[in-house]
């Protein structure tokens, strides 16, 4: 595989984007551009099949100001986005890892390697409005919908599980869990950590470690300890 510096893929790719460079320090890349292409690119190097759309901004480094629609297909890693296995994702703006902070809109991921903002084990399809996935993992809002076969530690899941709840977080100290709450599981859930089948939904708190902040809707499906 070749390793990429600023969105590097495994092999064919196809993408169009109004703005920013593909290569080097690349800046400049204007208008409609559609490339396909197996050889390494600084600011997209792909050596894998992948279709991106992007308005502005780079796809690797520090990654800030990815901004419009951005659909990607990988089987290599994408240090804004390093993903073990094909993933599909949307968004408006924001980087996809590092401290993965301004993930806005709408993302739907399907991957099976960690992805250190929303690292996952397992095929999983999430949309979110703000914030980051992982790490401190403040300020995730909005629909938040996940399925994974790994830790992640904002919703760490191992196995099924479907929960609704209205505030609060379901595990730590875990205080405030308030509103409506349906919780099917058959190990200790301190606030509402579970190890079989769960189902939920909730407006705001986290899902794990200090994650403060989770609000919204979420629903999960897991089978491990959360």
């Amino acid at each position: 595989m070749v390793e990429l510096v600023s969105g590097s893929l495994g092999s064919p790719v196809v993408a169009t984007r109004s703005s920013g460079p593909r290569n080097g320090l690349c800046s400049g890349v204007s208008a409609s551009e559609s490339l396909r292409t197996r050889s390494p690119n600084k600011s997209g190097s792909l050596s894998s099949p992948v279709v991106a759309t992007r308005s502005s901004g780079p796809r690797n480094g520090l990654c800030s100001g990815v901004s419009a629609s951005e659909s990607l297909r990988t089987g290599s890693p994408n240090k804004s986005g390093s993903l073990g296995s094909p993933v599909v994702a949307a968004r408006s703006g924001g980087p996809r890892n590092g401290r993965g902070s301004g993930l806005s809109a709408s993302e739907s991921l399907r991957a099976g390697s960690p992805n250190k903002s929303g690292s996952l084990g397992s095929p999983v399809v999430a949309a979110r409005s703000s914030g980051p996935r992982n790490g401190l993992c403040s300020g995730v809002s909005a629909s938040e919908s996940l399925r994974t076969g790994s830790p992640n530690k904002s919703g760490s899941l191992g196995s099924p599980v479907v929960a609704t709840r209205s505030s609060g977080p379901r595990n730590g100290l875990c205080s405030g869990v308030s509103a409506s709450e349906g919780l099917r599981t058959g190990s200790p859930n301190k606030s509402g950590s579970l190890s079989s089948p769960v189902v939920a939904t909730r407006s705001s708190g986290p899902r794990n470690g200090l994650c403060s902040g989770v609000s919204a809707s979420e629903g999960l499906r897991t089978g491990s300890p959360n």
